[in-house]
């Protein structure tokens, strides 16, 4: 080879390695700056590179000697100089190696987004956060419109979003179960009909899955609980009906491992678009609740005197007797009506009614909640609103009671 070619390939060669250069400088730059808001995602984002750098560098190498080989051996001969050639030996390999990255590289970037940290408020036993909500109150009360109505199993009660105009872009968010499959919507202030017509409803939203975890400096007040929220996949969007019946939406398939591998996460519902009230410009939304492929079954022991609650493969003892008995009358949800008599029956047997609740493990106290009930008659809804009959011994006759208005 004579001089001139040598200094063709040495340029050559020296471009390409200033390429290959150049990308690992910006790469690492980036994984630097990870450490700033993860370490562990910085130290994924370094592995990843090792990795996908020298897959993308034979990739193209490997194309790019079966395309030019014989445009190569010209000019290493020095039968061909032409700086075209030279610049698509450049450029194919370098946008060869780029195409080959560009995917994961910008998933990999995606994933160093910083976590946003929010005051989480716990209520009723779960997290919820909101942007807005109407007529918000001092910090450390609950408001008449504020989101932990969203989960109070009440339609009477609502969310109303807080800001001017139809609420477009406000959100929530809520914590998720370990074994949700989707969420059930009632929409709109749902307490009567005049109510749900007068106020605007959702249209159309947007639901986010999002991974939480305490931050290191984060402390958990009476208030606020902080969590870092961070995004672990693609928005998708739903339209609801202009309708106050329970809507189901089901969950992507790919969400269920997401759900589960993480120790705890929450979705997050924008609202994007709504349906026009006849007055006023509140949006608002009644209840969320999750729903899941593993219910809770109650059961009884063979002998009649433990109840026991099977949830997700794992059994737990709820009420034990030594000298009485239990049947399970009738249920709803966490709720069961039972039968209970003596175990031993001596002439009469005298039974009397109990409503329990599983998930407290509580009986209800009807005489803290100003009723003097006898024979407990069964469930009944009305309106979504969850009621049971029972037979009042002081004003001896049937009566309907609120879930509302008894306590545990």
């Amino acid at each position: 080879m004579n001089n001139k070619t040598i200094k063709i390939i040495t340029l050559l060669l020296g471009i390409v390695g200033g390429f290959f250069l150049g990308a690992l400088i910006g790469l690492f730059a980036v994984i630097i700056l990870s450490f700033k808001f993860n370490y562990f995602e910085g130290m994924k984002l370094m592995v990843a590179i090792l990795l996908i750098m020298p897959i993308g560098a034979i990739t193209g190498s490997v194309i790019t000697g079966i395309i030019y080989n014989k445009r190569l051996k010209k000019i290493l001969d020095g039968e061909i100089t032409r700086k075209k050639e030279l610049a698509f030996l450049i450029i194919l390999p370098s946008a060869l190696i780029l195409i080959n990255l560009f995917p994961r590289f910008t998933n990999l970037y995606s994933s160093l987004k910083p976590s946003q940290t929010i005051n989480f408020t716990d209520s009723l036993g779960r997290l919820y956060y909101s942007s807005s909500e109407l007529d918000k109150p001092a910090a450390n009360a609950f408001g008449k419109y504020g989101a932990q109505n969203l989960f109070d199993r009440d339609k009477n009660t609502c969310w109303a979003e807080g800001v001017k105009g139809p609420g477009v872009k406000e959100y929530i968010y809520l914590d998720t179960p370990s074994n949700a499959l989707g969420i059930s919507i009632i929409n709109g202030y749902a307490k009567s009909e005049r109510m749900f017509k007068k106020n605007n409803r959702v249209k159309n939203i947007q639901i986010t899955l999002y991974k939480l975890t305490h931050p290191k400096k984060g402390k958990i007040t009476e208030l606020y609980t902080p969590m870092k929220a961070k995004k672990i996949s693609p928005p998708y969007k739903r339209q609801l009906k202009d309708s106050d019946s329970p809507q189901q939406i089901y969950f992507p398939k790919q969400w269920k491992n997401l759900i589960k591998n993480n120790k705890t996460t929450a979705i997050q519902i924008k609202i994007l678009s709504v349906y026009k009230g006849r007055k006023g410009n509140d949006t608002c939304l009644s209840e969320i609740s999750f729903f899941n492929d593993s219910p809770s079954k109650l059961f009884l022991s063979e002998n009649e005197q433990e109840l026991w609650l099977e949830k997700q493969g794992e059994k737990k003892l709820l009420l034990k007797s030594s000298d009485m008995i239990f049947q399970i009358f009738e249920t709803e949800g966490d709720l069961a009506i039972l039968m209970v008599m003596p175990a031993i029956a001596q002439g009469r047997v005298e039974t009397h009614y109990i409503l329990f609740n599983s998930a407290l493990k509580k009986e209800a106290d009807f005489s803290k909640s100003g009723f003097n009930i006898g024979e407990i008659y069964g469930f009944i809804r009305k309106d979504e609103k969850l009621f049971i009959e029972a037979f009042d011994n002081t004003k001896g006759k049937e009566i309907q009671i609120s879930l509302e208005k008894i306590k545990f």
